[in-house]
């Protein structure tokens, strides 16, 4: 609520923000404490929220990322921009690469999509590619177009969550290809398939009067 209530840059408010995050057990609490600051932003808020996904624990990195990416939003930071990216290829916990996937889509960053292009064609880890498919669709630069058409186009049921991404980074194109093509069966649900399926017809006892 802070992040969308409290004027651009508040420093009182951000200091209380930073003083949750520095004694709050809760990580949950913690976390959007992240995100408000990103949110409020200001060149205070992106330092720390740069500082905090660099060296802060593990559970408060994604949140940092994504509040990163809120903060750049006002005012963008090449060195920071910079992070993010290697962020999606270097970092070992998903969650992470692909908050800062996001956080990266979030401030639109064009410098990103050819390495967010690579990993989703690349990655071997389909819930990460998924992500920076999204992402990609958030930056909305043409040039990823053509590859966001090819995932959705995969047949292979192993990329069945990369492909549900993509139609989604497609339709944040507006792109009319991510309209899913009923005669495909991976489109397709099993529950779709009632019309084969007989209902059994009442029947009545008789009346033994």
């Amino acid at each position: 609520g802070l992040g969308y209530i409290a004027p651009s840059g508040d420093k009182a408010v951000l200091e209380k923000l930073m003083r949750c995050i520095r004694t709050e057990s809760d990580q949950v609490v913690k976390g959007f404490a992240l995100l408000s600051m990103g949110m409020i932003g200001g060149k205070g808020a992106a330092a720390y929220l740069d500082q905090e996904m660099r060296k802060g624990s593990r559970a408060c990195c994604a949140w940092a990322c994504l509040g990163l990416g809120f903060a750049l939003q006002q005012e963008q930071n090449p060195r920071y921009e910079s992070h993010l990216i290697r962020q999606t290829a270097t970092h070992a916990n998903r969650s992470v690469r692909s908050a800062a996937a996001i956080a990266l889509g979030l401030m639109k960053s064009a410098k990103a999509v050819a390495p967010l292009m690579h990993q989703l064609e690349k990655g071997d880890d389909p819930f990460y590619r998924g992500y920076c498919a999204v992402a990609l669709g958030m930056i909305n630069d043409p040039a990823a177009l053509d590859l966001l058409r090819s995932r959705v186009a995969k047949k292979s049921r192993e990329v069945l969550v990369v492909k549900a991404q993509a139609a989604m980074a497609l339709a944040l194109f507006h792109d009319r290809t991510s309209v899913p093509d009923r005669s495909d069966p991976m489109s397709t649900s099993h529950n779709d398939n009632t019309k084969d399926i007989k209902t059994p017809t009442k029947r009545h006892r008789r009346d033994p009067a």
